[in-house]
């Protein structure tokens, strides 16, 4: 199993407070200052996790949003960015 049990853990953990934060990071800003929540240049403490399991685990965390309900894709896209990044990937952010 890539990651260990732990990683996988505090990788959950980690997302689940980052997505219950979002709406509090966006409430009242412009799109241009949302989109620096995903930066470019990110440590990678979740090296190892497959790109599947990161993606499946952040479609998991958010498809119940209680907040932020008619802005389902910035949630998803930002958390999915920035989790892929501290994973070690070199995700692509595309909104239309």
């Amino acid at each position: 199993m890539a990651g260990g049990p732990f990683l996988r853990a505090l990788f959950r953990t980690h997302l689940w407070l980052s997505a219950r934060l979002i709406p509090v990071l966006v409430a009242g800003r412009d799109f241009e200052s949302v989109l620096k929540l995903a930066p470019l240049q990110l440590p990678t403490p979740y090296r190892g996790l497959p790109c599947s399991y990161v993606v499946s685990r952040v479609n998991r965390t958010v498809r119940h949003p209680w907040v932020m309900r008619d802005r389902r894709c910035l949630r998803e896209g930002l958390l999915g960015f920035r989790f892929l990044r501290m994973a070690g990937f070199n995700p692509d952010l595309h909104f239309g």
